[in-house]
């Protein structure tokens, strides 16, 4: 009998606050998400490569990207055309 109002105890608890049942799910999300995207941004600051670990921290890989290739602004180019063109698509199906 002790499992039953255990068992009600927390179902109770459950209904009261309804955001507990999105728990797992925040869990989830920050798990699989959130917290891969932070890393990237992390490691976008260093120097590590695939084989080498990050030694050090700077805005360097921005400043060179921005300031030293003429590419990367066509290549930014062709990207919002693909978005566009894509989105299009989306919507009309």
């Amino acid at each position: 009998m002790g499992g039953i109002r255990q068992t009600q105890g927390v179902l109770s608890r459950l209904e009261e606050n309804p955001y507990l049942w999105l728990a797992p799910l925040g869990f989830v999300l920050v798990a699989f998400y959130l917290y891969p995207m932070l890393e990237v941004v992390r490691l976008s600051f260093t120097d590590a490569t695939f084989l080498t670990p990050a030694r050090s921290y700077s805005l360097r890989n921005y400043w060179s990207l921005l300031a030293g290739s003429d590419n990367f602004y066509s290549m930014l180019g062709i990207t919002f055309k693909f978005t566009f063109v894509s989105l299009i698509f989306q919507v009309l199906l």
